[in-house]
């Protein structure tokens, strides 16, 4: 997912409108939500890795992705599943 998250295109809508957050799913340091790495991916229930998940302003989650992803298929995602982004869809 490294390759795909470096994508210009895919950056440039990310970047309007998301905090990117890395999560090491065996770390210790403290979250923004207070707790350690391993804590919150216990807390959202991530089986596996990449996972990547999508919350909106309330905190509430309204996507996840589990596992790897083209580039276009991760961007069709985003674009037609994430409203906040879809701005930023426009000049594909």
């Amino acid at each position: 997912m490294d390759e795909v998250l470096k994508d210009a295109s895919i950056k440039r809508i990310l970047n309007k409108n998301t905090d990117i957050t890395r999560i090491d799913v065996k770390g210790e340091k403290k979250t923004f939500a207070g707790i350690s790495e391993r804590e919150l991916t216990k807390r959202y229930n991530v089986k596996g890795v990449p996972t990547l998940i999508f919350f909106n302003s309330m905190r509430k989650e309204i996507l996840r992705i589990p596992g790897v992803l083209t580039k276009p298929d991760f961007k069709d995602i985003l674009c037609k599943y994430v409203d906040g982004l879809k701005a930023g869809c426009i000049a594909r």
